[in-house]
């Protein structure tokens, strides 16, 4: 049985291993369609200027061949109506905020949101959320 699609996903991400995870998750648990897959700034742009169709961007930052900040910049002017969210490694809202160029305050604010829209109190509460709903491996 075939399913609904019902969100498209821009996927940049260089490791691999963490893009073919995501990938499996996604393909049989929800509506979701990895429409592009891409391991650096390079290929996030070249699917852009194809004119990729997606209503969600997940970024890394750490990219080999550049900053994902210019594949958000770019994915923002290419799809307005697109929401674009931040894959990232560093382990700390102050390594987030230098390289989004945020207020520390600023990035704190945004965690203790999804904290709250996910009824979760730490990062320890939100992987073991995460791994009991299936959306990442334990």
């Amino acid at each position: 049985m075939r399913k609904s699609v019902t969100l498209r996903l821009l996927l940049v991400e260089d490791d691999a291993v963490f893009r073919r995870g995501l990938r499996e998750v996604w393909a049989d648990a929800t509506e979701i369609c990895v429409v592009a897959e891409c391991s650096t700034v390079q290929e996030a742009r070249e699917a852009l200027s194809r004119g990729v169709q997606f209503e969600v961007g997940l970024v890394d930052l750490d990219l080999p061949d550049g900053s994902g900040l210019d594949v958000l910049r770019e994915a923002t002017l290419a799809r307005k109506d697109a929401s674009l969210l931040v894959l990232t490694k560093f382990a700390g809202t102050d390594e987030v905020g230098a390289e989004l160029q945020m207020a520390q305050g600023t990035v704190q604010t945004h965690v203790r949101q999804i904290y709250r829209k996910r009824r979760v109190t730490s990062k320890t509460e939100a992987t073991r959320t995460a791994i009991r709903r299936g959306w990442i491996a334990p």
